[in-house]
C-alpha cells in the first residue's frame, strides 16, 4: 500500500465528496494525528478544484465544517444552471462538535 502520507498527498476527488471523504478517512486512520492545518491542507488539496476554491473562501474553523461545506458546495455546483437561483454568499451552516480536536 505504501506510505499513507504519500497516499494522502496523491488522493484526489474522482467522484462525490462523500466518496472522497470515505477514502480520505481510511488514510487518516493510518497516520498519527495531524494538526488542524495539516488535515485541512491535505483535504483541500484533493478536492475538485471548483469545490476547493469555494470552500477555501469560507475558512472553515475545523474539519467538521470543512467537510460540511464541501458537501453543500458540491450540491450547489452540481445543480443544473436553471436550479442555481442564488449564489452562496454566506458560509454554509456547520455543527461544531464539543471537542475541536482533529483526531
Amino acid at each position: 500500500m505504501g506510505n499513507p502520507f504519500a497516499q494522502l498527498k496523491l488522493l484526489h476527488q474522482s467522484a462525490t465528496v462523500d466518496e472522497y471523504v470515505e477514502a480520505f478517512e481510511v488514510l487518516m486512520a493510518q497516520v498519527p494525528p495531524l494538526s488542524k492545518d495539516q488535515y485541512m491542507g491535505f483535504f483541500l488539496g484533493g478536492l475538485r478544484e471548483d469545490i476547493r476554491i469555494e470552500v477555501f473562501m469560507f475558512e472553515p474553523p475545523n474539519h467538521h465544517c470543512l467537510i460540511s461545506a464541501a458537501r453543500l458546495i458540491e450540491r450547489k455546483l452540481d445543480r443544473s444552471p436553471s436550479q442555481r437561483v442564488v449564489p452562496m454568499l454566506v458560509p454554509p451552516p456547520c455543527r461544531v462538535p464539543h471537542s475541536s480536536k482533529i483526531m
